[in-house]
């Protein structure tokens, strides 16, 4: 059976290594420092998403120009040589984090996400200042007659009156 992935005779790369650092690059910038095709916005993961659905090295070039056959057959070349050495392809770096983390002991995942939740509860000042010129303006809208003010039970019963109409209409429905 002829393999639908025919890249060409082997000899035709001097050494995989050479083939693969000449042609498949990481650049943080660049989807985040996925390995991708050089030259391409293509990465490695994505080519090997094309093939597992079923596309054809011809349908797969036919489809972006900006591809070769070279590049193509470099980013098959460098995924073999990745899970040949245990890497993986198209694991987010959040993802490599998060591994890291679990390999922890308790106590010191208590650590990180103490350390991970006292980050997001430092505003940024952008943010503060924006929300306290929105206080300030809603604030002159009270006081000056422009807006209404509602109690909460008020409120409450227009929100319960809403999602009661919405379901109704999906029941209708």
């Amino acid at each position: 059976m002829r393999s639908r992935f025919a890249l060409g005779d082997a000899r035709r790369y001097p050494t995989p290594m050479a083939t693969t650092a000449d042609w498949i690059v990481s650049d943080p910038e660049i989807l985040g420092g996925k390995p991708c095709v050089k030259g391409t916005r293509l990465s490695v993961e994505f080519l090997l998403e094309l093939a597992a659905s079923g596309a054809t090295q011809v349908e797969i070039l036919a489809s972006y120009p900006q591809l070769t056959s070279e590049g193509l057959a470099a980013a098959f070349l460098y995924a073999a040589q990745a899970s040949q050495h245990g890497q993986t392809i198209g694991v987010e770096p959040t993802g490599a984090v998060l591994a890291e983390v679990l390999r922890l002991s308790r106590a010191e995942r208590a650590e990180v996400a103490q350390a991970l939740l006292n980050s997001l509860e430092e505003p940024e000042e952008e943010v503060t200042a924006a929300w306290a010129a929105e206080l300030e303006r809603r604030s002159r809208d009270v006081v000056d007659g422009r807006v209404e003010t509602l109690s909460w039970e008020a409120v409450r019963s227009e929100i319960l009156a809403e999602l009661e109409q919405r379901r109704a209409g999906r029941a209708s429905s």
